[in-house]
């Protein structure tokens, strides 16, 4: 068996975010049932489903153990399933406020989308727009920097995956 790095998913901030996403789903049937104004009515349409989505994604990560492994022969997410490294042309890492994560571009994202799970099929709307494996950093009980060297160890000895630094 390869070596491995295993993380786990902070349950803190975890749960709080689940709770609100819930929260708002909730929130948004009540306010399709009451009968909300129209521009109300239209949020909450599209609300609930996203926040929905998003609840049920965070539900998975929490119940699934361990969220995040990474060995030699590629890296395995708790949603994400798993992506062998010569299907990953790089990683970039991004930010936005206080939000960090690593987006995984993939070399053929149509191809892992086949075999993906609904809920990221969904949740990435077919990789339309962007790319489909966004693993948040903030959401993990382990600093940054250890994620980001684990997987300059495990992918190829960390000699051929590009790694871009942090943008906005």
């Amino acid at each position: 068996m390869p070596e491995q790095a295993v993380f786990q998913v902070s349950g803190g901030g975890t749960v709080g975010r689940l709770i609100a996403c819930v929260a708002c789903v909730i929130g948004c049937v009540v306010a399709l049932v009451l009968g909300a104004p129209p521009k109300l009515e239209f949020a909450a349409v599209v609300g609930g489903p996203a926040f929905g989505v998003s609840a049920w994604f965070l539900a998975i990560l929490l119940a699934r153990r361990p969220s995040l492994v990474l060995t030699d022969e590629g890296i395995t997410h708790a949603v994400y399933g798993h992506i062998a490294w010569s299907e990953i042309k790089y990683v970039e890492q991004r930010s936005r406020k206080h939000n960090r994560y690593m987006v995984l571009v993939l070399r053929d994202k149509r191809q892992y989308l086949q075999r993906a799970s609904w809920l990221v099929r969904i949740s990435s709307l077919g990789g339309v727009f962007g790319h489909p494996v966004q693993i948040h950093l903030n959401s993990l009980s382990v600093p940054r920097e250890t994620v980001v060297e684990a997987i300059r160890h495990h992918a190829c000895g960390g000699a051929s995956l590009p790694m871009i630094g942090f943008r906005r």
